[in-house]
């Protein structure tokens, strides 16, 4: 009997050990899941959201500040996309409604050359993201949800996570 009494106790000990181990294993994982903030961002949030820009940006350029009419000065419409319409749901890919209305408003003129739509020449990004090379070259600022990058020419691009999209759009864009 007192062999018996004795696994018992031995029993329990280790049932004892055991259940701490896996009381500490939680409390561990715990106390580091709440103290790592998830809407916080990753680096390589930051990067998608750095990238996101730089390509809204360059789309932009393509479609307002590639083709030239045949004087090789006047700039036109992306002759592919062709249309204020298509333009805009392109763009919608990368920007805001709101953004997309502003940047059509300040490039689409209501001058034609046959088929063409002459665009104005002013730059809309007058501080650019694409005269950046890096994230680093960029000063960042927000969360996962929502960024805020500022070049070093006080271009402000705010950029919003779009969770059905699984992308970043630019949401703002200012000159300071």
């Amino acid at each position: 009997m007192q062999h018996s009494n004795h696994n018992k106790e031995g029993r329990r000990k280790m049932l004892k050990r055991q259940l701490m181990m896996i009381l500490l294993v939680l409390s561990i994982g715990f106390v580091l899941g709440a103290c790592s903030n998830k809407d916080e961002g990753s680096d390589m949030d930051k990067e998608n959201a750095y990238t996101s820009a730089r390509i809204a940006e360059d789309k932009v350029n393509t479609l307002f500040a590639t083709a030239l009419l045949k004087d090789e000065k006047t700039p036109i419409l992306d002759p592919v996309i062709g249309t204020e319409a298509k333009a805009k749901e392109l763009l919608l890919s990368y920007f805001d409604e709101s953004l997309v209305d502003k940047i059509l408003a300040h490039y689409i003129t209501d001058q034609k050359d046959g088929d063409n739509i002459i665009v104005n020449n002013e730059p809309f990004f007058s501080a650019s993201i694409l005269s950046t090379s890096q994230l680093d070259d960029v000063k960042i600022e927000g969360s996962k949800k929502e960024y805020t990058l500022t070049t070093s020419d006080q271009g402000v691009y705010s950029l919003k996570w779009i969770e059905d999209d699984d992308k970043y759009v630019v949401s703002n864009y200012e000159k300071k």
